[in-house]
């Protein structure tokens, strides 16, 4: 095509191109979209480059369980979690007090007594309590006059703790399990020896029932009764277990509760084929060299099975 007027045509396609580009920009301003515009105070923000928080804090929300707090960078127990009382006792955090907008620090109380529990074992330390560190995060209310009906009764005696219970979300473990550490570790607590009396700075409160109390008195034999019609048949008396002879080695409650054996009366369902395959009792007892809690194998039924002709 032969185009008579260069210098016309020239002139249209100038303000074809002009309309286009305006029609862009003004699109663009109106998105708020300052890369094409060129208006700098339309643009959003550069985005900082935060630390990437841990895989269980990254979903959308902040999930303050244990095992999702161990993953930050605060020093932690021998299983790995936080240990609240290191991270303060360290300044990494400093608690407040309340919620209350008007609190002050001057508003702070910190009870300074510890309460012994004294557990029916003979072979388990008893319990101490710590108000001071607890009172650190939480108020008298928050365990004596809870929602619902106190956790505690502040009644010397009046509140029987039983560990089965605990370990089912009542006394101690309305918190621990869920926003405190777990009841894994047994020697967090049970840290007083039954060999030291009780002094003036202690105050005994209660009784801590441990949860093999249905076995046996002194709480060391736990006598394992299930399929007894099976074994009368077969003449073979019940399986014993002896917490003292496996608590005189180097093993820790956490080796075997509650992993292994949940410490519940009744919760255990035991069989021998079970112990055969490597589950329960052979765990340990498999004849194995290369683990420091391996034992004898279950070759020799009279081990177990005290009295079996």
């Amino acid at each position: 095509m032969k185009i008579k007027n260069k210098r016309a045509f020239l002139l249209v396609i100038s303000f074809v191109t002009f309309l286009f580009c305006f029609s862009q920009i003004v699109t663009a301003e109106e998105k708020g979209d300052a890369s094409i515009s060129g208006n700098a105070e339309s643009a959003a923000p550069a985005k900082l480059k935060t630390p990437a928080l841990p895989s269980t804090l990254s979903a959308g929300f902040l999930d303050w369980k244990p095992a999702s707090i161990s993953e930050l960078n605060f020093p932690k127990d021998r299983f790995g979690l936080a240990d609240w009382v290191k991270i303060v006792n360290e300044k990494k955090i400093a608690p407040k007090g309340s919620l209350d907008p008007e609190w002050t620090p001057d508003d702070e109380l910190v009870i300074d007594s510890d309460i012994l529990f004294q557990t029916k074992s003979d072979f388990m330390n008893d319990v101490i309590f710590p108000h001071d560190t607890h009172s650190w995060w939480l108020s008298c209310e928050s365990c004596h006059e809870t929602a619902g009906g106190a956790i505690f009764q502040m009644q010397a005696g009046a509140n029987r703790v039983l560990m089965p219970e605990i370990v089912a979300g009542k006394w101690c473990g309305r918190c621990h399990g869920k926003t405190a550490f777990p009841l894994a570790d047994c020697k967090r607590c049970h840290v007083r020896s039954k060999k030291i009396a009780p002094t003036e700075d202690i105050i005994t409160r209660g009784v801590v029932t441990p949860a093999q109390e249905v076995a046996h008195e002194a709480l060391d034999i736990v006598v394992f009764n299930r399929y007894q019609r099976r074994r009368d048949q077969a003449h073979i008396p019940p399986a014993q277990f002896a917490h003292s002879s496996h608590k005189s080695g180097n093993m820790a409650c956490s080796d075997c509760h509650p992993s292994i054996f949940i410490p519940i009366a009744g919760s255990n369902d035991i069989t021998m084929v079970k112990n055969m395959n490597g589950d329960f009792c052979g765990k340990c007892h498999n004849g194995a060299t290369d683990s420091p809690l391996a034992s004898w194998d279950l070759t020799n039924c009279k081990k177990c099975h005290v009295g079996l002709e």
